[in-house]
């Protein structure tokens, strides 16, 4: 039946519409709607239209059923035609069937035009302005980036991809920066190409590894900013900072890449006294300071001294003061040249003893001479202490007693006698052991020639006269003591000379007298006695 056929065209031109929403447009395909329903047969049985005057089957040949074939013909041709036909001669009821094909076309479902309906399954409040689907949003993970009018795949793209991530026209990088992928909110990527780092990584982060690291700002990574407060000459090669100097009173110690710190460490430091690595000794010693140039200790710990101190000296209080190269003190090294057994209890040297010919005479600590005296020394002959006399000869010492090559008109008259170190005590050589010299006391020494020209005497007498010698000032002039007329004279050896005299007569003991006077008395050698 030809009805089926018009029908099925008019309605199959309606684009977008389900099969359902075909047949309800057929359904008023007979002018309005009100002339009944149209029923689509299947393909393999009988079709019919059940018209308003309810009449005849679809094999009938009534004229209202012709009539409505009619109008369906029409309609279908209407539908087809674009909207300028009504200009083109089509009458009135030909543009309404027109419009009646589909609906209004201001509804999501023909927005401008019959079949475009506005996406409902990406897009969110889909409507229509009578041209072009609008929509107030997008479901999660999709957006509207092809609105070209009318729009009615909605929200057609997907925003988890490099070229639309997050959002329409979010193009990841892949100038400076690798392996782009985007996980539907922001850009990620696996590395940077060589000299770039990604700083601003703020979603999407389309501009990906958008930095240099050979500047200074970001000196092989982001935020690693070079010193400028400390040092000169900041510059960067991509993996450190670098820098031609420091500042004054600066060092660059720490100097670990990205070296951002530079002269982070400054030389009057005790970790690093005038340069990097100077640690200042804390181990040995206390107080430790540095002035820019050496370390500088208030003491050393107990048992240690400061002995190598050269700048910056940071081995401080290095040297023990218990060994015998440093006893008690820098230097101070105990003797064993002349010692045995040489210890140091930290004050002084300690010995076992003397080498033979050496003594130990000078004890005071450190005592690091040990035994610094040989025995044989005129002023230490055979022990400390033992000095030989120097004022009557030339002394020397075989290590127990003292010997002398005597002086003119001297003479040792107990020599080989241990120590013997009164010298040559005798005046006259031919003295010793008889001579009134060795038995005088007149508390002016042994020194007096018995000068007497005249008179009988003998040792006896002279002895005696030595004896009583008392030294009365101002006595001798009574017995005419001028040069010795008449009366025996004694002229002293010591300075000033001076005189004394007494009186030999007979085998009276004579009086002895001192005149006090320098020079007032001569002493005759030539007419001394021969007993002296």
């Amino acid at each position: 039946m030809t009805i089926v056929g018009a029908m099925a065209m008019s309605c199959a031109a309606i684009s977008g519409l389900d099969q359902l929403e075909k047949v309800d447009c057929l359904d008023d395909c007979d002018g309005g709607g009100e002339g009944g329903d149209v029923t689509v047969a299947p393909a393999d049985g009988p079709r019919e239209s059940n018209v308003a005057d309810g009449g005849q089957d679809a094999s009938g040949a009534d004229a209202e059923v012709d009539s409505g074939v009619d109008a369906l013909v029409d309609v279908g041709a209407d539908v087809g035609a674009d909207a300028a036909d009504a200009s083109d001669g089509a009458d009135a009821r030909d543009a309404a069937d027109a419009d009646a094909g589909c609906g209004p076309t201001n509804t999501i479902l023909n927005c401008g035009a019959c079949g475009n309906a506005c996406d409902t399954v990406h897009s969110i409040g889909a409507t229509c302005n009578g041209t072009t689907c609008n929509y107030t949003g997008c479901n999660p993970g999709y957006g509207d980036c092809d609105s070209t009018s009318p729009n009615t795949n909605g929200c057609e793209t997907r925003t988890n991809s490099i070229t639309h991530c997050g959002a329409c026209g979010n193009v990841c990088d892949t100038l400076t920066s690798t392996g782009a992928s985007c996980n539907g909110v922001s850009c990620q990527y696996t590395g940077c190409v060589s000299g770039f780092a990604d700083c601003n990584s703020t979603a999407p982060d389309t501009n990906g590894c958008e930095t240099p690291t050979t500047s200074t700002s970001n000196c092989g990574g982001c935020g690693n900013v070079c010193d400028i407060a400390s040092s000169n000459g900041a510059s960067c090669n991509g993996n450190k900072c670098l820098y031609t100097s420091c500042k004054n009173g600066r060092l660059n110690c720490d100097t670990t890449a990205p070296d951002t710190n530079g002269c982070e460490s400054v030389n009057v430091s005790t970790n690093s006294c005038a340069g990097c690595g100077n640690v200042c000794d804390t181990a040995q010693s206390s107080g430790p300071t540095c002035n820019g140039t050496t370390c500088l200790y208030a003491s050393c710990k107990p048992g240690f001294a400061d002995c190598v101190n050269g700048a910056p000296d940071t081995n401080g209080c290095e040297t023990a003061t218990t060994t015998v190269s440093n006893c008690a003190g820098c230097g101070n090294t105990c003797d064993v040249a002349q010692s045995n057994g040489a210890t140091c209890n930290g004050t002084s040297c300690v010995y076992g003893g003397c080498k033979p010919g050496f003594l130990d005479c000078v004890t005071a600590a450190p005592d690091a001479n040990g035994c610094e005296s040989s025995s044989s020394a005129t002023t230490s002959c055979g022990a400390c202490g033992v000095a030989c006399n120097t004022t009557t000869g030339t002394p020397s010492c075989n290590g127990t007693t003292c010997s002398y090559a005597c002086n003119a008109t001297r003479a040792d008259c107990n020599a080989g006698t241990a120590p013997d170190t009164d010298g040559c005590e005798c005046s006259t050589p031919g003295c010793c052991g008889t001579g009134c010299q060795t038995t005088h006391s007149n508390g002016q020494g042994q020194s007096f020639y018995d000068c007497a020209a005249l008179g009988t005497h003998n040792l006896t007498q002279a002895q005696e006269a030595c004896t009583a010698f008392t030294g009365n000032a101002g006595q001798c002039a009574q017995f005419g003591c001028t040069g010795g007329g008449g009366n025996a004279v004694v002229c002293s050896q010591a300075s000033p000379v001076s005189c004394a005299c007494w009186n030999y007569i007979g085998t009276v003991i004579g009086h002895v007298f001192n005149s006090g006077v320098a020079g007032s008395c001569t002493c005759p050698i030539a007419s001394d006695a021969t007993w002296n």
